[in-house]
């Protein structure tokens, strides 16, 4: 056997093998590797595994219950984006050093096991897009107090959300949308929306979207967002009330806000200065839209407005936004001359009337409707007159 063969045949030197200094496999990084077949026994040997990384592949069949049996270090174990179906086996439930955990993406079928709760040590929980599942109860949630990321998208959530979550202290990520946790907020997702949104200190994303959320947010809740939040998405949902602030309390480097597609009215005064993404679209906003003068980092990549009430000119401020990809203001009550500025947007994909279409009193190009020339003011001329009366 050559030398090379011999590295061959060292599996410590294959792409997403790692091993520690014993020569024991450790780490197993395979994911897109377009693999298809079941996870083979010969994973029974690897009982020094701490991290096993199998994401987006074409795995299928069941979950192996050598799994537990044999890995009784994993820490780390990501199955997301493969084809394996059945129940989500009750023994992972026992698999108590595992500190990241990712089923998402998958055909699992059956209730999710409560037993996921003596999941004690673990920061990260996916169980995205399990739309073959049940949930009973997400009580089980509150004894997940080290988590920091919680991501259940999409997975038929019905049942009330834990009345503790406020006592995940450590919760940087949550996303609950495209679930059905219909009704009021403060029967759904736990005691009065505010108070436990204040209570999550170290939150800097939150995705409710797309769940049906009735309710009406009162004013002091936009000043009580934790003072990092980058990301938040309240989209296609029922709420409404006045957006008072959206300008502190969020993260000085970039923020994304997506509040389209609910009933939120009223002037929108303050926005955060550095936002990177703005959609207030399908809404019932009104007034003027002069607060786009406040985004001043020019790191904003998207900003759409349209179908509210937005009266009034657009400003001429635009200048600075490099980088805006997307403007959509149609469908509100915009009138005026379009801004000189509007053609410093370099980086527009696109320029087409349909960004404006609606605002039956805008003109200029693009737009086909040509702005009319200024008269000279009558008071002015007759000012004049009476000023050369006065000196003749």
């Amino acid at each position: 056997m050559t030398e090379g063969e011999e590295a061959t045949n060292d599996c410590c030197q294959w792409v997403g093998v790692e091993c520690n200094k014993h020569a024991r496999v450790v780490s197993i990084y395979l994911s897109e590797g377009d693999l298809v077949g079941k996870l083979s026994p010969s994973l029974l040997n690897l009982s020094y595994l701490t991290d096993l990384e199998l994401s987006e592949n074409y795995f299928y069949g069941f979950i192996p219950t050598f799994i537990n049996g044999s890995m009784t270090r994993l820490k780390h174990l990501d199955l997301s984006y493969n084809s394996f179906h059945g129940a989500i086996p009750k023994f992972i439930g026992s698999m108590t050093r595992l500190k990241h955990l990712d089923l998402g993406d998958n055909n699992f079928t059956g209730t999710i096991p409560p037993v996921l709760g003596n999941l004690t040590n673990l920061e990260e929980l996916s169980l995205r897009n399990l739309k073959r599942c049940t949930v009973e109860n997400l009580d089980w949630l509150s004894q997940l107090l080290h988590i920091e990321r919680l991501d259940m998208y999409g997975s038929r959530l019905t049942g009330s959300f834990s009345n503790d979550i406020h006592k995940f202290s450590s919760l940087k990520n949550l996303d609950l949308s495209n679930n059905q946790l219909n009704g009021t907020i403060g029967e759904k997702l736990g005691p009065i929306f505010p108070k436990w949104i204040q209570a999550l200190k170290s939150l800097s994303s939150i995705d409710l979207a797309n769940n049906n959320i009735s309710d009406t947010i009162p004013n002091e809740f936009w000043n009580m967002w934790p003072s990092q939040l980058t990301y938040l998405n309240l989209s296609s949902n029922t709420i409404t009330g006045f957006v008072t602030n959206l300008s502190s309390n969020f993260d000085n480097d970039y923020v994304d806000i997506d509040l389209s597609s609910n009933n939120f009215y009223g002037p929108m005064s303050n926005v955060s200065f550095s936002l990177t993404s703005l959609d207030l679209s399908r809404n019932k906003f009104h007034d003027e839209i002069s607060f786009l003068c406040q985004i001043v980092d020019g790191y904003i990549t998207l900003i759409d407005l349209s179908r509210n009430l937005f009266t009034g000119r657009i400003p001429n401020c635009l200048y600075h936004f490099k980088n805006l990809q997307i403007l959509n203001l149609g469908h509100n009550i915009l009138s005026g001359r379009l801004p000189a500025s509007i053609q410093h947007l370099i980086n527009l994909k696109s320029f087409e009337p349909a960004r404006y279409i609606g605002n039956g009193g805008l003109c200029g190009l693009p737009l086909p409707k040509y702005c009319p020339e200024v008269p000279p003011v009558i008071d002015e001329i007759e000012d004049d007159g009476e000023d050369k009366d006065d000196i003749l």
